[in-house]
This record gives structure tokens, sequence and C-alpha cells, in this order.
């Protein structure tokens, strides 16, 4: 099933367990992180909640400051949200064929966004954080396609090759 914006699922057990080790594992790291964000929606603000404790547990001091932004909310996906990849395949397959050819204006049907209209609003949102955290430390908990398309973006390698950005919860 497509889990995006508007299904909103909680995180599960596998998901708590993975924010919590991701926590440990950022606690060793020679960074002490002064802000955690994430998008609004109550999977990634659970995950970075369960980060910014385990940060500070570790470290025997005060947990990070939060920053919840909705900018950072997963793509959505229109009519395709709640429906079975078997059910959406051959319109998924299309769209990242579009995507792939650059074609990354194209909307998801149905009241969906298009990869572009992802990075017009995420990008703003970390560009304004970047300018006003300084000199802070920024973890920032996002979404699979918003990781993607930023990630994608970041690295000057052009939003069409977006699908090659490995992913992994928690990662």
């Amino acid at each position: 099933f497509v889990q995006a914006a508007a299904l909103a699922p909680p995180l599960n057990e596998q998901g708590r367990e993975q924010a919590r080790l991701l926590g440990e594992a950022l606690a060793v790291e020679p960074i002490d992180f002064d802000l955690v964000v994430s998008s609004t929606l109550a999977r990634a603000r659970e995950t970075a909640d369960i980060i910014a404790d385990s940060l500070s547990r570790a470290a025997c001091g005060p947990s990070p400051e939060r920053l919840y932004l909705p900018e950072l909310s997963e793509m959505r996906y229109g009519e395709l949200e709640g429906k079975s990849l078997k059910e959406m395949f051959p319109i998924l397959k299309r769209l990242s064929q579009d995507w792939a050819a650059g074609k990354t204006a194209t909307k998801c049907p149905g009241g969906g966004e298009s990869p572009a209209a992802v990075l017009d609003r995420a990008l703003p949102a970390l560009s304004d954080l970047a300018t006003k955290a300084k000199p802070l430390n920024v973890l920032v908990v996002a979404h699979s396609r918003l990781n993607k398309i930023l990630l994608s973006h970041l690295r000057k390698d052009g939003m069409a090759r977006m699908h090659r950005v490995g992913r992994a919860n928690a990662s």
C-alpha cells in the first residue's frame, strides 16, 4: 500500500525500535545535535522524538530541541494513497517513467503532487532553517520520497535520477 501524507499511519513497534537504535548509533558519533527537525506527520514526529530522547539519554544531558515543519511532509500521492501496489502498478510505472525521463512536474493523479512541487515546498523550509540555525548541528527526519527528491537535488544528480537514491527505514 502507498502510505503517504493523507493516510499518516502511526509508527509500529519495528519502527520505534529502528528509531531507538538509530538514536543510539548517532549518540556515539562526535556530533552533538542541537536540533531535531521532522515533518508534522505522526510517524515522523514520533521517530524524531525517539531519536532525540536516545541522544539525550546517551549524552546524559538535555534533549535536543525539536521543530516540526509541515513542508517536510511526504509526497501527496492523490488517488493512489491507500491502494495496493498491484492495483496501482500501471499508474506508478508510468509516473516513474515520466520522472526518470525528466518530467518531474508530472503530478500523481487525483490531487497528488509532483516531485518538482515537493522540492518547491521543502527546499525553502530547509534553506531557511540552514540560514537561521548556524552554527547548530541539525538532524532532519523525513520521508522516503521526500528524501529521494532532496538527496538527488543536493547531489546534483537531478530529480530524474531520484530512483537511484538508496533508502531504508532509519537510514
